[in-house]
């Protein structure tokens, strides 16, 4: 197993490179880390989790939040919206904020 770190300073963002190869294993993904990222990865190991752990987890909750927003997406699409009613949403929306000045 061979860990490699690079911290590299790039205009005024501090990078910190981490690179981890173990044979056998999944492929490998290098990220770039910022210091809001650092922060947001200080945050997902504070429960002791390995930092792959954490990015592993994230990019599976966010690409499942993905996937259900584009689900939720497809069923709006599907649903009947019936006949017009003849209401204007944009007048409606406009009129009740001209009223609020």
């Amino acid at each position: 197993m061979a860990a490699r770190y690079v911290t590299a300073w790039r205009g005024r963002y501090h990078c910190k490179t981490s690179c981890l190869t173990v044979g056998g294993m999944a492929d490998t993904i290098t990220i770039r880390t910022d210091d809001e990222t650092e922060h947001a990865l200080d945050v997902l190991t504070h429960d002791g989790s390995s930092r792959s752990a954490a990015i592993r987890q994230a990019v599976l909750e966010a690409a499942g939040r993905r996937e259900r927003a584009a689900e939720m997406r497809r069923e709006v699409l599907r649903m009947n919206l019936g006949q017009a009613d003849g209401v204007n949403v944009a007048e409606e929306l406009a009129r009740d904020r001209a009223d609020e000045f």
